[in-house]
């Protein structure tokens, strides 16, 4: 991907450099991200005023992706409008406008810039996901197959996980130094772990903390990475005080990672710390509103309001995210847990059928390996009792 230059519409040249500053400060943002190879903002302000395409500039400069924008000033109001456009087809496939106040222009450029680039990796991802899956089968090296492993994770079933995993132990063998494909191929196995989907649960968990801790051990500078391996330690059997420093450490490599703040969410509800999870989540939604972790984030927010006792705001993030993926189970489970806490003891009952749907797991067993806290899975578990004997007593009653 290249920043290109950003056309200053204020009609004022001093404000040139903030135009420039805005390139500057974007590709840097980018560049923290390590599936992202970024040219750099000296490479392309060189084009600026030349009247080159945007197109040609993508060519000359070997990348795939094109960002341009532009920036108006009136008054002490400032305009950024930004658009990213997929150099080959020309398609324009996310733009975004800001505006705010000009009090503290460094301040606006940082905010613009962590926004522009938390949206824009996984919008890049998506599009590269679709590229990989029209590629021949008999010719995928390790990042393809790596790509075609996240949509089939990101359904959350017991199929397609196993597919997927599949997949990435393909893209190990061939690149076992592919931190990606290594943080996910953990991540189905925690899954696997979760959901009883394989005859030996517990070995899956010692798997996924093994890949985990070895992502850690050669991952100097990949934030996404680092956090990805650092949250699978915040499971049983993990290590709350070694996650606790790399999602720190991971924090500070790249502030504009959703992925980044909503690892930071879950260790901090792990520790008890319903309050800042509650905010590290909400800025992973905030930074990253549409991405494929969307639901991930969202069932995480879910479990922290359970924590602290907010039944209703679980229930509404839970039902968010039954919306983005309706197969995905623990969403169902913990919606049943809030609707009866709320005391909705005929919508609980609803919930957990359709949870025992599309499980062949019992939910106490679920819920023993999904949440951190054993504070937060006795509250669960004492809810679970409470719907599950309402059911059998509405069975009884109907029959």
């Amino acid at each position: 991907i290249a920043v290109l230059p950003f056309a200053n519409l204020s009609g004022d040249p001093d404000q040139d450099y903030f135009a420039d500053g805005m390139v500057v400060e974007i590709t840097n943002a980018l560049a923290r991200f390590k599936s992202l190879f970024v040219i750099a903002s000296g490479s392309t302000l060189s084009f600026k005023g030349k009247g080159v395409a945007g197109t040609e500039i993508a060519r000359q400069l070997g990348v795939a992706f094109v960002l341009d924008g532009s920036v108006r000033k009136a008054g002490n109001r400032v305009r950024i409008t930004v658009q990213l456009t997929e150099a080959k087809s020309g398609n324009q496939i996310w733009s975004q406008r800001f505006e705010d106040n000009l009090d503290d222009l460094f301040d606006l450029q940082d905010k613009v810039s962590l926004s522009v680039a938390a949206v824009i990796e996984p919008t890049v991802k998506e599009t590269e996901i679709r590229r990989a899956s029209e590629r021949p089968t008999e010719n995928m090296g390790s990042y393809d197959l790596y790509l075609r492993s996240l949509p089939l994770f990101g359904l959350r079933t017991k199929e397609p996980t196993l597919q997927a995993l599949e997949l990435l132990n393909r893209a190990i063998e061939l690149d076992p130094q592919n931190a990606a494909a290594l943080v996910q191929a953990a991540r189905c196995q925690l899954y696997i772990y979760i959901y009883g989907w394989s005859s030996d649960p517990g070995a899956s968990l010692r798997r996924a903390l093994d890949l985990a801790r070895n992502v850690l051990a050669m991952a100097q500078d990949d934030a996404e990475a680092i956090a990805g391996a650092a949250s699978i330690l915040c499971r049983p059997q993990g290590d709350l005080e070694s996650a606790n420093i790399h999602l720190a450490r991971a924090v500070k490599l790249n502030p504009g990672s959703a992925m980044v703040w909503t690892a930071s969410g879950l260790l901090l509800n792990a520790l008890g710390d319903q309050d800042r999870a509650l905010e590290h989540l909400q800025t992973a939604v905030r930074m990253d509103p549409a991405g494929p972790d969307l639901f991930t984030t969202l069932a995480l927010l879910a479990i922290t309001q359970f924590d602290a006792q907010d039944f209703e705001g679980a229930g509404l993030n839970c039902r968010s995210a039954i919306r983005l993926r309706p197969q995905g189970l623990f969403p169902h489970l913990l919606l049943a847990l809030a609707q009866a806490q709320l005391g909705r003891m005929a919508e609980a009952r609803a919930s957990l059928t359709t949870f025992r749907s599309l499980s062949d797991q019992p939910a106490a067993a679920i819920l023993g390996r999904f949440v951190e806290r054993p504070r937060g899975v006795a509250l669960m578990l004492k809810t679970l009792a409470l719907v599950e004997a309402s059911a059998a007593e509405y069975g009884r009653e109907t029959h």
